[in-house]
């Protein structure tokens, strides 16, 4: 629960929203088999990450439960290199993501070039509806994927909350999702997970410590009356 902790209790209410919108083409993670049927093609380099997801029962007790579907995105240089991080795999030649296929080492290919965390979802299902958490604020982590090398982004945890219905059934309630950094760990996990990436080329990035301050940077920022939201002000 050292998570909760850093994100400062009542305050951690303060960084959920609404759902997150994405427009242009989605790259997803590829299975191990996937990347390397199609390869680095020059002046590509990899977005390695690893997942770690847990839910919080009724009970209190933590369960190793997948819980919401979780995500955290990226943006890229360009419309075409927007990317989701999460725990599924895309087969080869498909354009859909394949459900089932969940992995906790996550490698994507993408162009070189300056790309940026943009935000986090969990989208757990109720018993009338579909209902998702988000950051509240836009969020912007800076790093930088390098031709030929593949830039450790962290470890995604997401933690999902499970209430009780009204009749008594446990139901998606709340959650979040952090990143920190374990590369110590997840370096010899990814290139033994994906043989095609080497473990001299993964380098750490910047991302979880400036995760972690745009997270309570949102927690601080006061939320805005709903007038003033529809005045514009």
């Amino acid at each position: 629960m050292r998570i909760l902790k850093a994100i400062g209790g009542a305050a951690m209410a303060a960084v959920f929203g609404g759902a997150l919108v994405s427009c242009g083409p989605v790259n997803r993670p590829l299975t191990p088999a996937a990347l390397q049927a199609r390869g680095l093609k020059p002046g590509e380099g990899y977005i390695v990450a690893t997942f770690q997801q847990k839910t919080v029962m009724p009970s209190g007790k933590m369960e190793n439960l997948p819980g919401a579907e979780a995500s955290v995105t990226i943006k890229g240089p360009t419309d075409d290199t927007r990317v989701w991080l999460e725990p599924y795999a895309q087969g080869p030649g498909q354009s859909v993501m394949v459900k089932g296929a969940r992995s906790e080492v996550l490698a994507i290919p993408m162009p070189a070039g300056q790309y940026s965390v943009t935000g986090w979802s969990l989208i757990g299902q109720r018993m009338t509806a579909t209902v998702s958490v988000s950051n509240r604020l836009p969020m912007n982590v800076p790093f930088e994927v390098k031709a030929g090398e593949a830039t450790y982004v962290g470890r995604v945890n997401a933690l999902t909350i499970v209430g009780r219905s009204l009749i008594g059934i446990p139901v998606f309630g709340h959650g979040f999702v952090i990143v920190t950094d374990r590369f110590a760990e997840d370096q010899s996990r990814i290139a033994k997970t994906y043989p095609t990436i080497k473990s001299s080329t993964i380098r750490r990035s910047n991302v979880p410590a400036g995760y972690l301050s745009e997270m309570k940077r949102i927690a601080d920022t006061p939320e805005e009356s709903g007038w003033k939201k529809f005045l514009g002000q």
